[in-house]
């Protein structure tokens, strides 16, 4: 049982691991540098951490981004088409006022 103890003596000095009493641990961690960390990407989507250098992403939640992404593409392209709809209603809109304004003028 000792040896035991040893070993995870030896491992809480490596770890910063302070023992104030039998019952009460205590342990630190060092800062990293926020550019050098690697950030897991949902924790930073969902909490708002700044991200690193290093993204980490589970391989279904790169499909989902995909998917998503994918799936913006196609809605972007589609407003995109209504907007180009909407703009030739608005040129025959004025050309039709234009029209009106010069029969009413009687040119």
């Amino acid at each position: 049982m000792s040896s035991f103890v040893e070993f995870l003596e030896k491992k809480a000095k490596r770890a910063h691991v302070r023992f104030k009493s039998p019952r009460k641990v205590a342990w630190y961690e060092e800062e990293t540098d926020v550019k050098t960390a690697p950030t897991e990407f949902l924790e930073m989507y969902y909490l708002g951490l700044f991200p690193g250098d290093t993204v980490i992403m589970s391989k279904s939640t790169a499909r989902e981004l995909e998917d998503r992404l994918k799936k913006l593409e196609e809605e972007n392209k589609r407003l995109k088409e209504i907007n180009d709809l909407l703009k030739a209603g608005i040129i025959g809109l004025i050309l039709m006022l234009v029209v009106l304004f010069l029969v009413q003028r009687g040119i």
